[in-house]
């Protein structure tokens, strides 16, 4: 996504620039108040890790460089104070969307003819539909009605779900076990 941040910034200037809008003083900050940055990401823990207000560690050192480098672009200002929040009219924002509904899948994945479709269907038409695929959306929804058995037959074996961590971490209770 770094490589995506930066290669857009620089289509930001050019494009700037033809609207002759382009100064040299604070580049930057001109060309990100003529044209905003969406950064689409089917990834929801990269997502989350933008999203967070609190920097989090990383066990890859490189890559927290490369996430802490897009999180300050986010989170602090043209001066270098934090934001206290974000801001509809921000310049640069992430934005999760459904793995479906990602187009450049297929510029870096193999796959079958139907594919690239999604792909050649933007390239030919102009539009992008952000929108998950019908087949996307049902098998989530399958997912999500397979977990919410497991949590019902979990329960009615006196399991139950830890509430203060963030993952779905289960244990039994001694007294519900018996011998």
């Amino acid at each position: 996504m770094s490589y995506g941040v930066e290669v857009g910034a620089h289509l930001r200037a050019v494009l700037t620039q033809l609207d002759g809008k382009f100064t040299y003083k604070d580049w930057e900050d001109r060309c990100a108040e003529c044209f905003r940055h969406v950064w689409f990401t089917d990834c929801q823990s990269l997502y989350d890790y933008l999203k967070n207000p609190v920097p989090q560690g990383c066990e890859d050192k490189r890559l927290e460089i490369d996430l802490e480098a897009l999180r300050n672009g986010l989170w602090f200002d043209a001066d270098g104070n934090p934001k206290d929040d974000w801001l509809e009219n921000q310049h640069d924002k992430p934005r999760w969307i459904d793995t479906s509904a990602m187009i450049c899948d297929p510029l870096t994945k193999a796959g079958t003819d139907k594919f690239h479709s999604r792909l050649v269907g933007v390239m030919e038409s102009g539009w992008l539909n952000l929108e998950a695929t019908p087949k996307s959306k049902a098998k989530k929804l399958s997912k999500t009605k397979q977990k919410l058995k497991e949590l019902d037959d979990a329960r009615d074996y006196g399991v139950e779900e830890l509430e203060d961590v963030e993952q779905s971490y289960w244990y039994v209770k001694d007294e519900d076990v018996k011998d």
